[in-house]
């Protein structure tokens, strides 16, 4: 092989490149994650239905639509409807035609839903918590940078309405 990527791209390294950087934080993170919603049974994709659908509901106690839901988690309706299958066999979401549009499905939580939903909400603060204690002034500087530079994004975005995930925006979140 004679390519040589140093002479193709002034990174000197993986490190040097912003996505590799964020992509391996994210895999730190997201295998912690995952470690603690395994004991409750739970992947992580069918948390973040879960939780978006916690947050929908709370303006919407009739219901989410499985579209309405896909979309605020940043998901395709194809596997937002293959995830919620899967948490309606386990008896954790309902799911129903929608009395309005046939074709549309409408989403609610369960009592068992709400108590797994608890349960995964406290591990996801306990798991953030431990990601944050080995430095935490290093984390709530990466945390704070990285909050300074999604609103950077989010200002400067095509689409400034579209809702990257389902958990709401408020006056205090940054604070």
């Amino acid at each position: 092989m004679t390519l040589k990527f140093s002479e193709i791209s002034g990174y000197r390294s993986s490190y040097d490149v912003l996505g590799y950087l964020l992509r391996l934080m994210s895999s730190i993170w997201h295998r912690k994650l995952n470690a603690e919603l395994a004991t409750i049974d739970l992947t992580e994709m069918q948390f973040v239905l879960l939780l978006g659908l916690g947050w929908l509901v709370e303006t919407k106690p009739e219901g989410v639509s499985q579209k309405a839901l896909a979309e605020a988690c940043g998901c395709s309706t194809a596997l937002a409807s293959q995830v919620l299958q899967k948490l309606l066999r386990k008896e954790l979401i309902t799911v129903e035609s929608d009395t309005r549009d046939a074709r549309a499905r409408v989403v609610r939580l369960t009592g068992p839903g709400e108590e797994r939903l608890s349960k995964a909400v406290m591990l996801l603060e306990n798991a953030d918590k431990e990601f944050r204690a080995d430095n935490p002034k290093v984390s709530q500087d990466l945390f704070d940078a990285l909050r300074a530079a999604i609103d950077v994004k989010m200002a400067n975005s095509t689409d400034p309405g579209r809702d990257f995930g389902a958990m709401p925006l408020t006056d205090s979140a940054g604070e």
